[in-house]
């Protein structure tokens, strides 16, 4: 077993044995895989490549899920869920910054008026935004190149995989933004 592998493991040892049955929550809080999200990419091999702990836990759970597209669904609902939070979280800190930044330009002279410059914030939602348009779009095109039987589950698994993604970009810029 991997030591990517084994801290995962740990950390669903550490959370609560529902969260850890293959019959997940159907709206799990995502906290205790938000938290081995946390350990796997703070550990080595992860920390050269972030990438390898997207679906790590979702792979965990599926050991469990008895080959059940239902339960398939619950597991990948479960890691989805944790890496959601990281976004949730990561977007918070860039809205924070670009609002500081926008509050920064609108106090500083230039030769455009205030009224005119682009704002960090806006841009951001807008960026989110047509992001989340992406997803919607991407993921309907991949449940479509599937069987009704697994087009859920890879249209799950499309979802899981672009906003861990998306949380891999961002969380650079988010915890060390550079201003305006």
């Amino acid at each position: 077993m991997g030591i990517r592998r084994a801290i995962v493991l740990l950390g669903l040892l550490a959370a609560p044995a529902a969260a850890q049955a293959p019959a997940l929550p159907d709206a799990p809080a995502g906290q205790a895989e938000a938290e081995a999200i946390a350990a796997c990419l703070s550990a080595p091999p992860a920390t050269d490549d972030p990438a390898s702990c997207v679906g790590v836990i979702a792979e965990s759970c599926l050991t469990r899920a008895d080959g059940k597209v239902d339960n398939a669904l619950r597991c990948i609902a479960g890691e989805t869920a944790g890496w959601q939070l990281r976004l949730d979280a990561a977007l918070a800190t860039l809205r924070d910054d670009a609002a500081a930044s926008d509050s920064v330009a609108a106090d500083t002279p230039a030769a455009e008026p205030a009224a005119a410059r682009p704002s960090r914030a806006a841009a951001l939602d807008r960026a989110q935004s047509a992001w989340l348009a992406w997803l919607a779009a991407e993921c309907d095109w991949h449940r479509l190149g599937f069987d009704p039987e697994t087009a859920d589950v890879a249209a799950a698994e499309c979802r899981r995989d672009a906003i861990a993604d998306r949380v891999l970009r961002l969380g650079p810029r988010s915890a060390a933004v550079d201003g305006p």
